[in-house]
């Protein structure tokens, strides 16, 4: 029983990696390691990528929740962008509630030194360098920046990825 488990794991492992290794020139690289993304998006202007969030969230492809805790000690330390968004959006998760991005999340990442957590999509960890917005995917086994594989140019195009997931 316990082998049907670990062969689950390394099934959805694998599965993930493939996904974000198949098309590994796609992140926007702002620091200097091996990024990869899921999705084509490196192209979008931020202002496309708020758009898209908004016509989101008025369809119902993401879910935001404004009575959510609206304070955290880590706040001023988030890149700007991600800022904005938290103050236009305290709690967003999708549909199938895969991904959570909520300030109530947001807290000193347990997996990487200097990274603030600022939510979760499945078992991995969504984290940024303070004061940066581009978004990393760590599934906790990371410990270096050079280690991360999945990287993002902002919270906004972390999310329409997720959502082209789902």
């Amino acid at each position: 029983m316990v082998w049907y488990s670990i062969l689950g794991m390394l099934a959805i492992l694998a599965s993930y990696t493939f996904y974000s290794m198949r098309e590994h020139n796609c992140a926007v690289k702002k620091l200097p390691v091996k990024l990869s993304s899921k999705f084509k998006i490196d192209g979008l202007a931020i202002e496309d990528s708020k758009f898209q969030i908004a016509e989101m969230v008025d369809s119902g492809r993401l879910i935001v929740a404004y009575g959510e805790n609206t304070s955290s000690s880590f706040f001023s330390k988030l890149g700007p962008l991600t800022q904005q968004f938290f103050t236009q959006y305290p709690s967003v998760s999708t549909i199938n509630g895969a991904c959570l991005l909520a300030i109530s999340e947001i807290r000193l990442s347990e997996y990487a030194q200097g990274f603030i957590s600022i939510g979760h999509s499945e078992d991995w960890d969504i984290v940024q360098l303070m004061g940066e917005d581009q978004i990393f995917i760590i599934e906790g086994s990371e410990r270096d920046i050079e280690d991360f594989e999945v990287s993002f140019p902002s919270i906004y195009h972390f999310l329409i990825s997720e959502t082209k997931l789902g």
